[in-house]
């Protein structure tokens, strides 16, 4: 093997090492930051999160002590972990590259969560995160010793389909506390209801990325349990036995070759006998239920995926949270005396659960901005006769609302820092009115509170500490508290009946979730529903007689509807505990910390060598990054060498992500031959040294459904022959033309929006628009020698077409503009896809855009100016969604397009006349390599139906626009 293509390999070998973006993290501006240490950690977080991050540390090392045996293994440095409450969902992280780091969000799941079941919400967290940490540091072997030359970047444990890591991480986190997904009712639900409706993800599927139910949590889902099974055959030593086999090979992928040295079977031959053990034990569960007596509702929706705050309107209306992967994530209005299917109302984002108050308007939650950095929860109030939407609240963080039956007061649940306590607020001024009236303790959480038929009491749902999750219910007046149940059965959804005689709520006590009421005037309870699946959020009728529910089938949640009969119910069976005892309480550190430094952890942590192409051949590079752990700077460094020449070429950038906007600095010097200069009448080759740096901001502003990016930045470059020629001149020619060198300055502006979006199902962009628009600018009076301004814009949109899922038109127009000083000409070129290696393209992962004019060579149609107008119309052709087993490759869809171009690049005015169209089709296959690592194949032809078109096939790996 050549050295160049060692090194190919080598870089996408890198890739895949890579680690992968948990989402962006804004940063908390006020607030300073500290840094507390323990044995193994250090915590980083904002002061506000003082109380919390003591307690996160003492977690952690806890959790070392409980998680090393399993792992066979104690980090050699601290491990980094940062603590921030930025963000509206509950999440964290692990990444073992540069160094140990894990994040964490202190925001606690919600109320129907699937990962809702815990004693101890940041302990399952932690316990979670810290077992990727020890998977991941188990490197022996090659890859050991290249780390300690290069630093910590191949780790061949990331490497893994995500339901081995995940898996491993879930099992961990169930196994060492008395909560996780193991645990979880709702997650058996999700595996039960697969298993008895014939609907088991093949393993190749749940080997890659896939949109099959339940998309995300499939990893988490399958592998937990598929680990927990063979930990029952084999011993929970196995799990040590993978990471350190698995993480001594240099060769990565071989999966089932560890299965089989391990365990004697592949995980194939493993994965159908698990499916067998488990159709014969959920079968029984089935058998069980039905000898019961199966009572249920009728079942009204069938799209599936995720059902939420299920309300009556009134007596023939439902009104609900629905994200079925089809349509925008939206609040929608079912009528029981239609036929036709249920009417979106209000397009939101994030979980919702929606209210109805008296004057038959709706109430309910979303994400929006708060102070233009921010994505928090608030609350809104929408006409249902005009669906337009007014926000009553920025920055609450406020979730679960519910109005009083005078419709004068709301009740709601407020997070901050990990703490959820329920308010009480005047309905027409919520934020200046609001007033405790649950103060839960600390990490506590409220949810869903729901006021009595007579307004003089509020039922909810809260989780306390030692694992508690039961439904509560609040004298107004006397702020007494009744507790309507008290053990660690999950109890949720709570709603009264009409007239206050019963109270409703969901749980899974017996194993399987099913609709419960209470008797205020007894105190008995009684069971209402029995299903085999699991039934949530009862929602009775305004005038008593009927009840919804949000039901579950292997496709997901749906509304289910059941007429309320005397002799219905039965006696509700007692819970009986069969849990590890709690995660004991933690003893925290007193030590308060210091100031947040971010130099330890800037410092660069590995270097990587690359060989690339320049003008004279080839080019060696050496790169070195840093960023600290709270990601408030990083930088970046690569420094070429030219192999022919010995020139150096350099190029820095560091950028500062502490305050909005951020700030970035770069610097470089290219060294590269260039044409132009004109000596006795024949164009010559010089080289140019060009240095130079620049200095600008970005900030993006985001709302609820679309975003906005600004930025700015000034440059400065110089320029100068280091190497010209030397040939006598001639007096029969003109003198010579010499390039223009020396200093220049430009500014540059641009500015960007978008709400174009793509859903689960979608094979493409399919709604929306995005804009966009750029300037920059030199003049001698910003500090340049030369004059220039170059302008450009674009704008798109796509529409779903009417008669078909999934289909779209996209239309796109582009347009630019320029003039230089220096007698530069022809700043923009048209044409279709430039010839690419596709070598280069797999190992960068890069994907050419759809932005051409087709059926013309590329870059043949020059001009200071162009105008381009695409429109295409695009379809899907099928779902794939299988590979060749544990084989690091998957085929996801398939998908094509047919296109009409229009445009022209020109100098001076324009003709429209003289401009080009080009026709044409495009196929697209969607395929994955290395587990998760994404490509996307074009196979094109297009016809230039004007002068220098022709018939033009290509292939390459490419995009839409």
């Amino acid at each position: 093997m050549g050295m160049g293509r060692a090194l190919a390999v080598g870089a996408f070998l890198l890739v895949l090492l890579a680690p992968k973006p948990a989402g962006a993290q804004t940063r908390e501006v006020s607030a300073r930051w500290r840094t507390i240490r323990g044995e193994h950690f250090e915590v980083h977080y904002p002061e506000p999160l003082g109380l919390l991050a003591r307690r996160v540390l003492a977690i952690a090392e806890r959790s070392q002590q409980q998680l090393g045996p399993m792992f066979r293994d104690v980090p050699k440095h601290r491990v980094q972990v940062v603590l921030t409450d930025q963000s509206a969902s509950a999440n964290g992280s692990a990444t073992g590259f540069g160094y140990n780091t894990i994040r964490l969000f202190a925001t606690a799941p919600s109320d129907l969560s699937v990962l809702g079941d815990f004693d101890d919400w940041m302990t399952v967290l932690v316990t979670h995160e810290q077992a990727h940490i020890l998977h991941f540091d188990n490197i022996g072997g090659i890859p050991a010793i290249f780390n300690k030359i290069f630093g910590r970047m191949w780790i061949p444990n990331s490497i893994l389909p995500r339901w081995v890591t995940e898996g491993i991480a879930t099992y961990a986190e169930s196994a060492r506390t008395a909560g996780g997904r193991l645990r979880s009712t709702q997650f058996e639900m999700y595996m039960r209801m697969a298993v008895l409706e014939d609907n088991v993800v093949p393993l190749d599927v749940l080997n890659n990325n896939t949109d099959y139910w339940p998309q995300g949590n499939i990893w988490y889902l399958y592998g937990s349990r598929f680990v927990n099974w063979m930990v029952q055959r084999w011993g929970e030593e196995i799990i040590a036995e993978w990471a350190e086999w698995y993480g001594r090979r240099a060769i990565p992928f071989s999966v089932n070759r560890m299965s089989k040295r391990l365990t004697g079977y592949t995980f194939a031959e493993l994965y159908g006998l698990w499916v067998a053990d488990m159709r014969r034990q959920y079968g029984a569960v089935a058998t069980r239920v039905r000898e019961e007596g199966i009572v249920d509702g009728e079942r009204l929706t069938f799209y599936g995926q995720n059902v939420r705050g299920l309300r009556f309107a009134d007596n023939d209306h439902l009104i609900y949270y629905v994200a079925d992967g089809i349509q925008d994530p939206q609040i929608r209005r079912l009528s029981l005396s239609s036929v036709l299917p249920a009417e979106e109302m209000q397009r939101v984002r994030g979980e919702s659960y929606p209210a109805v108050a008296p004057d038959g308007s709706y109430y309910y939650e979303s994400i929006d901005a708060y102070k233009t950095i921010f994505l928090y929860y608030d609350l809104f109030r929408l006409d249902p006769t005009t669906k337009k939407r007014k926000r009553l609240t920025k920055g609450l963080r406020a979730r679960y609302v519910d109005i009083s039956p005078d419709g004068q007061t709301v009740v709601f649940a407020k997070n901050r820092s990990g703490t959820s306590s329920l308010y009480l607020a005047d309905i027409n001024a919520i934020e200046e009115t609001q007033q405790v009236l649950v103060d839960s303790r600390p990490f506590e959480q409220a949810y869903t509170a729901r006021f009595s038929p007579d307004g003089k009491k509020v039922a909810y749902s809260v989780w306390r500490e030692g694992g508690y999750r039961d439904v509560h219910v609040i004298d107004l007046d006397t702020r007494e508290i009744v507790r309507v149940t008290d053990d660690r059965a999950l109890d949720t959804g709570p709603a009264w009946s009409p007239d206050g005689k019963r109270l409703y709520f969901s749980s899974d006590r017996t194993g399987i979730a099913n609709i419960y009421w209470w008797d205020p005037d007894t105190g008995e309870t009684w069971q209402l529903t029995n299903v085999v699946a699991g039934a949530y959020t009862p929602a009775p009728s305004p005038d008593g007689k009927r009840l919804a529910y949000i039901g579950y089938t292997s496709i997901g949640f749906d509304v289910y509807l059941m007429d309320l009969e005397p002799g219905q119910s039965r006696p509700a069976q007692p819970y009986i505990d069969d849990r590890p005892p709690p995660s004991p309480c933690c003893r925290f550190n007193p030590d308060l910390g210091t100031r947040y430094i971010a130099g330890p952890t800037f410092a660069p942590r590995f270097w990587t060598v690359d060989l690339e192409e320049d003008t004279f051949g080839q080019q060696l590079g050496i790169t070195l990054e840093g960023e600290d752990a709270a990601t408030f700077h990083d930088w970046f460094l690569r420094v070429g060498i030219s192999l022919e020449e010995g020139y150096v070429n350099t190029d820095f950038r560091y950028t500062l992500q502490r305050l909005p906007p951020n700030v970035f600095v770069t610097f470089f010097r290219q060294v590269t031959e260039r044409g132009g200069l004109v000596i006795n009448g024949v164009s010559r080759p010089w080289v140019e040294d060009l240095y130079g740096g620049r200095v600008g901001l970005s900030y993006t502003i985001p709302r609820s459904f679309h975003f906005n990016t600004i930025s700015a930045s000034y440059g400065r470059t110089w320029s100068r022959v280091l190497e010209g020629v030397r040939i006598p001149l001639d007096p029969n020619f003109p003198p010579p033309a010499i390039p223009p060198t020396g200093p220049n300055a430009d500014i540059a502006l641009s500015w960007s929006y978008s709400d174009a979006r793509r859903r689960t199902y979608d094979m493409f962009t399919t709604a929306g628009r995005a804009f966009g628009a750029s300037l920059s600018f030199a003049d001698p009076a910003i500090g340049g020698r030369f004059s220039f301004v170059r302008a450009s814009w674009s704008a798109r949109r796509y529409i779903e077409a009417p008669w078909a899922l999934h289909h779209a038109f996209a239309l796109r127009y582009g347009g630019g503009a320029s003039r230089d000083s220096r007698g530069r000409r022809g700043s923009f070129a048209l044409g279709g896809f430039p010839d690419t290696s596709f070598l280069d393209q797999l190992i960068n992962n890069e994907q050419i855009g759809g932005v051409a004019l087709r059926g013309y060579p590329a870059f043949s149609i020059i001009g200071d100016r162009f105008q381009l107008l695409q429109a295409e119309y695009r379809f899907p052709i099928v779902r794939i969604l299988r590979g060749p087993g544990t084989t690091p490759a998957f085929f996801q869809r398939m998908y094509a397009l047919v296109f009409f171009d229009w445009g022209n690049a020109y100098f001076g005015t324009v003709d429209f006349g003289e401009f080009r169209k080009g026709v044409g089709a495009e196929l697209f296959g969607n395929f994955l390599l290395g587990y998760e690592l994404g490509y996307s194949l074009r196979l094109g032809f297009a016809y230039g139906l004007d002068q220098g078109g022709g018939a033009q096939f290509y292939v390459n790996f490419g995009v839409p626009f």
